[in-house]
């Protein structure tokens, strides 16, 4: 990946995991490496993977507490994208 392929770019930094050992991936792997290509990285989220329920059919289901996390973060996260300022022309 380019070294500023996100400079200036708002990132929602999202993952699931088995293990509450694995929350701390975010803050110390992911928010480190999309800093360094230049993100603007907002406030992300890490859900345990018993808090996701596969239905038949391919259908997703979050615990309510957990879905009422992820909406406040991705409120959060459409925020940071309508205020970033549109591209200008070259």
């Amino acid at each position: 990946m380019p070294q500023h392929a996100f400079t200036g770019k708002p990132v929602l930094p999202l993952a699931t995991g088995g293990s509450p050992a694995h929350a701390l991936a975010l803050d110390y792997a992911r928010r480190p490496a999309l800093t360094a290509l230049g993100a603007h990285v907002t406030q992300g989220r890490f859900v345990l993977d018993r808090h996701i329920t596969a239905a038949p059919g391919g259908a997703v289901a979050l615990d309510h507490d957990v879905g009422l996390q992820l909406a406040r973060v991705t409120d959060q996260f459409a925020r940071a994208l309508s205020s970033r300022a549109p591209p200008t022309a070259a």
